[in-house]
């Protein structure tokens, strides 16, 4: 009983310490540039936003999710070669207006170059308007809405 105990602990131990060792390691990593902006307009904020591949539903497709960890938004986005599909935006309530919705799509296209075209759902005002703005500083990005009908 005694080594069998002896190695248990060794064992919870060592499994404490690497926990750590990763914790540590991502908090004393080289921060981002906060606020610097990346070659097709996004916000690089390697702090704030975090994106994440997961399982797509269509063959052939990507999807991720980017959050924003400093207002709990987050957008989901499905590519196809150098098509996207915006799936969904969710800001919570007390973030609307705030112009959220519009970092999450720089920062969303700050990780992902390689789209060119961008299907959006239906959106806000504010939304609209941004993206708008977003299309006239960046010549070659083309935004659809939700009814088909080219952004402006």
């Amino acid at each position: 009983m005694g080594t069998i105990g002896l190695i248990l602990g060794i064992a919870i131990v060592a499994v404490v310490l690497v926990l750590f060792l990763r914790r540590s390691r991502s908090v004393f990593a080289e921060q981002g540039t906060a606020g610097t902006p990346t070659e097709r307009g996004g916000i690089a904020d390697a702090n704030r936003f975090d994106i994440v591949q997961i399982p797509a539903d269509e063959p052939g497709a990507r999807e991720y999710i980017l959050r924003d960890d400093k207002t709990g938004s987050r957008i989901q986005v499905m590519t196809v070669f150098t098509r996207a599909q915006v799936v969904q935006v969710v800001i919570p309530k007390k973030h609307l207006g705030t112009g959220v919705e519009f970092e999450l799509f720089h920062a969303v296209a700050a990780n992902l170059p390689e789209v060119e075209n961008w299907t959006w759902p239906p959106m806000t005002v504010e939304g609209r308007d941004a993206l708008a703005r977003y299309v006239r500083e960046n010549p070659g990005v083309v935004f659809y809405d939700s009814n088909g009908l080219q952004i402006r």
